[in-house]
């Protein structure tokens, strides 16, 4: 199967396109090249699941493999939300702190500058921390609203809560 990506003006450059066949049957990936195309090869007959990376695929959404040369397609997507800042932690940019909205979904690990983007965010409200995971420190940062797409930038984290516990253990009777 091949096709393009495009943003509705624009090719899409670096993006994975996936196609999903189900949990027993897995999905297959490829990385869009800077013309937006992509080629995926070998891809099993049935209907799939288009999904693509940080991107919200407009249509089509849904593509029946019903032979061996798909060729042609043309994927419309929107863009994501994105938030990008710098993560700190004692007054110096914490390299491999993980900075995102409650770690789950929305996450990534900051570079050696302490500086992160999470993509792939739908329009909402958001409350971005970090972690530091050597030391399990952390911090909060502020609550967003991000509207679709928008790509929000200078939202910095300090790392400024930190923890420790001193003291004995003793056996319950003494």
């Amino acid at each position: 199967m091949s096709g393009v990506v495009i943003d509705g003006r624009d090719p899409v450059v670096g993006a994975t396109v996936s196609l999903g066949f189900g949990e027993s049957r897995g999905s297959v990936d490829a990385v869009t090249q800077s013309d937006g195309s992509f080629v995926i090869d070998p891809v099993a007959r049935g209907l799939a699941i288009l999904t693509v990376r940080d991107y919200d695929a407009r249509e089509p959404k849904t593509i029946k493999i019903d032979r061996a040369d798909i060729s042609g397609v043309h994927v419309l997507v929107d863009a994501m939300a994105s938030v990008a800042g710098h993560v700190t932690f004692q007054g110096k940019p914490r390299a491999g702190a993980l900075a995102g909205d409650g770690f789950e979904l929305y996450k990534t690990y900051a570079e050696s500058d302490g500086s992160y983007v999470v993509h792939g965010m739908p329009p909402g409200q958001y409350h971005m921390q970090a972690m530091d995971p050597t030391t399990r420190a952390f911090g909060w940062g502020p609550e967003l609203v991000l509207a679709k797409g928008e790509k929000r930038t200078g939202i910095d984290i300090d790392i400024n809560r930190t923890a420790k516990i001193s003291g004995v253990v003793v056996e319950p009777d003494g």
